[in-house]
């Protein structure tokens, strides 16, 4: 059906007529749902495509609290996807990133509506590939911005199955951009990843997991970033041995400050090098040697211990 408060508010914004445009806001918020969410976005839409930026601020105060209402409903969420996926797409494309902050909470706002993650799969990905393409254009800040946003919120729900799914497929636009930048520059750029893996691991000194949970959390873990390393090898046509050699010294320049992080980082090095050391013993066995110098001293010890004899 066509919405003529969407064709009337676009059409005052092209014509520079943003009084109109604004009324047209303000006379959609006692409207239906779906004619609200579509004036809004392709209102918003054609004012960024105008390059009207300095009327967003304004503009979304006056439908904040009726988004947030609408962003909740879960018989909406096929518009409210579309919604958020244009309007975070310009937000990128145009570097808005005054409105980042906003979104973080429509963002949350929408993922609760739903009792099912695995229903978010689609648009977590379009996110990740979003993401990706950023990055492809050395737009780290927007980039970086996309990847918090969806590994915070994936890690924050406890389907360990949803969390793998989403870092394999992160994992696979890191290594596109490792073949481009090198793996350096990957690391940096993609440190939320190894926040996440981090993350993961970390799930082993908790009291109130079960050890299942932990032995699945741990596996993600160290299987993806095991995997990561094979990978960055083949790229790289270099040895896993200086691959991993390269990985722990990135990972101290990007939280070897952090009291906490750090040696949680070491933790996720070794373990890892162990792991492959254990899983893949005809690629390792002559190489792991040539490792001992970031295997000592040793994190891994106690729960950590067990839980990699368990998993390898």
């Amino acid at each position: 059906m066509e919405n003529i408060f969407s064709l009337n508010g676009c059409l005052a914004v092209k014509q520079g007529d943003f009084d109109k445009a604004k009324q047209v806001l303000e006379s959609v918020a006692t409207l239906d749902d779906k004619i609200f969410i579509q004036t809004v976005k392709d209102v918003f839409l054609m004012v960024i495509r105008r390059h009207n930026e300095d009327l967003l601020t304004e503009w979304f105060d006056i439908v904040d609290s009726r988004l947030k209402v609408i962003l909740g409903k879960e018989e909406m969420f096929a518009e409210n996807q579309d919604f958020l996926e244009a309007m975070l797409f310009a937000i990128c494309d145009r570097r808005l990133d005054a409105l980042q902050a906003r979104f973080d909470e429509y963002f949350v706002i929408f993922q609760n509506s739903r009792k099912d993650i695995w229903d978010m799969k689609a648009f977590y990905i379009e996110l990740a590939s979003l993401s990706a393409r950023m990055s492809l254009r050395k737009w780290d800040k927007q980039a970086q911005w996309l990847l918090k946003l969806i590994l915070k919120a994936a890690s924050e729900q406890p389907d360990l199955k949803f969390i793998e799914h989403l870092l394999y497929y992160i994992d696979l636009n890191s290594i596109m951009y490792a073949k481009n930048f090198g793996a350096g520059a990957m690391y940096i750029l993609y440190r939320q990843v190894q926040f996440s893996y981090m993350y993961l691991v970390s799930y082993a000194a908790k009291d109130n997991v079960t050890r299942e949970y932990k032995k699945e959390a741990m596996t993600i873990a160290l299987r993806g970033e095991r995997n990561l390393m094979s990978n960055l090898a083949r790229i790289t046509m270099k040895d896993e041995m200086d691959i991993y050699e390269e990985w722990y010294h990135h990972m101290l320049y990007i939280f070897g400050k952090h009291d906490k992080l750090k040696p949680l980082s070491i933790l996720l090095v070794q373990l890892t090098v162990l792991y492959w050391n254990r899983t893949q013993p005809k690629s390792s066995r002559k190489q792991v040697k040539y490792l001992q110098k970031i295997l000592e001293p040793s994190h891994v010890r106690g729960i950590f211990t067990e839980l990699l004899e368990e998993i390898s």
